[in-house]
């Protein structure tokens, strides 16, 4: 039972210390990539917001929202969490990260009860003292989340019709339900004559943005500019220039691959291959750069 039946990400970390974070901080007081389903509310509604909403602003939103407005210790303590929930669920490199990872977590445990009180470590904090044990022993936590089973509760909800016998009428519905699950398309999209975009297994790349940044084979990133045609994997693309570290600590964010980078790329157009492409980019406008952020599921 210890090993086996691991710790729900989804409510330990998003509904859990992601929201009781922002509420300690927060309370009273555009465009996104088409990977993301929801877009992100006003701080002002943070009482109503979902799961994914926290998990959005944990991964990608916080890092820039919360900078420069709020104090050094609570800002490294959300850094904390930002950083060692990248480093535990990268698909390509969490095996990896497990030991770093637990490291974080201990610290960040730790420094929560300093920048909060004592009285503020839940369960929930308590519980991120074994995330990196349930990943050793389970993989990754996205794989086992409660995230695929609460989008599948409104279906099994369709089923009941009366308030008595709930088990029979789901098991009877789910007798003649017909699951087929249609095969994801990958390939160019074309529209008009034209090449609108390329879809990947989990996520599409396009010329038009938001959905046109990425980043190929080695640690290249570029603004795609076009596709060369379809009788070939090829993006035309500009390289991004100055990339830099959004921060430094508590890990250099540039081994996450979050950067900053300047607002204008090469005038030099250049082809570079779909199949080197490594992850799409959330890029966020800011004063004078730009900064890159990898969509973590997109990771190859």
């Amino acid at each position: 039972m210890i090993t086996q039946v691991p710790l729900d990400v989804m409510h330990l970390i998003d509904l859990g210390v992601m929201r009781k974070f922002l509420l300690r901080v927060i309370n009273n007081k555009s465009k996104i990539t088409k990977e993301f389903v929801r877009k992100p509310r006003s701080l002002d509604e943070i009482s109503n917001w979902k799961a994914t909403e926290f998990r959005m602003f944990l991964f990608y939103f916080g890092i820039y929202v919360l900078k420069d407005e709020l104090p050094n210790d609570i800002y490294y303590e959300f850094l904390l969490l930002h950083c060692v929930c990248r480093l535990l669920f990268c698909p390509k490199n969490y095996i990896t990260n497990i030991e770093v990872g637990r490291d974080i977590l201990i610290l960040f445990v730790n420094n929560f009860a300093a920048v909060f009180g004592d009285n503020r470590v839940s369960y929930n904090v308590h519980g991120f003292l074994h995330i990196s044990e349930d990943i050793r022993e389970l993989g990754i936590p996205s794989t086992y989340s409660t995230y695929s089973f609460e989008n599948y509760l409104q279906i099994l909800k369709s089923y009941v019709k009366k308030p008595t016998q709930i088990l029979q009428q789901i098991t009877n519905m789910l007798k003649h339900e017909k699951i087929v699950t249609p095969p994801k398309f990958t390939g160019y999209q074309i529209k008009n004559y034209c090449i609108k975009n390329f879809h990947f297994d989990d996520f599409s790349l396009s010329s038009k943005f938001p959905n046109n940044y990425c980043s190929v084979k080695p640690f290249q990133y570029i603004e795609i500019q076009n596709f060369k045609d379809v009788n070939s994997k090829i993006i035309k693309g500009k390289k991004l220039l100055n990339l830099q570290s959004f921060f430094i600590e508590p890990i250099d964010s540039s081994t996450l691959g979050i950067c900053t980078a300047d607002l204008n790329p090469s005038c030099n157009e250049e082809e570079f291959l779909l199949d080197d492409v490594e992850y799409k980019l959330m890029c966020i406008t800011l004063a004078e750069k730009i900064l890159l952020i990898p969509i973590l599921h997109t990771c190859m």
